[in-house]
């Protein structure tokens, strides 16, 4: 049964996959992704100006998250350095 809300056929289009970006903003608002990816209009003023907030803290929380992994990392290096030195203390300790 075709209604008026039925899909219409597209034509090809070189960049029709599907990116994890779109699967997200439709995850995110299904309404907004169509408005912008099937009807081509764009978000008001508020909108626009929401998401480049959102981007941006995605960014910054990006960046928090490679600290905290250089961090870790850092962490665990030491401990293991730690750790040996210890051992290398007791057997020291216990040879005299």
């Amino acid at each position: 049964m075709k209604g008026k809300h039925a899909a219409q056929p597209r034509p090809d289009v070189e960049d029709d996959d599907v990116t994890a970006s779109e699967v997200a903003a439709y995850a995110y608002c299904a309404k907004a992704w169509h408005l912008e990816r099937v009807l081509h209009r764009s978000a008001g003023t508020e909108g626009q100006r929401l998401r480049t907030e959102g981007v941006e803290r995605h960014v910054e929380h990006g960046s928090q998250l490679n600290r905290l992994h250089r961090f870790g990392r850092r962490s665990f290096r030491l401990s293991v350095a730690l750790l040996l030195v210890a051992v290398v203390l007791l057997v020291v300790g216990l040879l005299l």
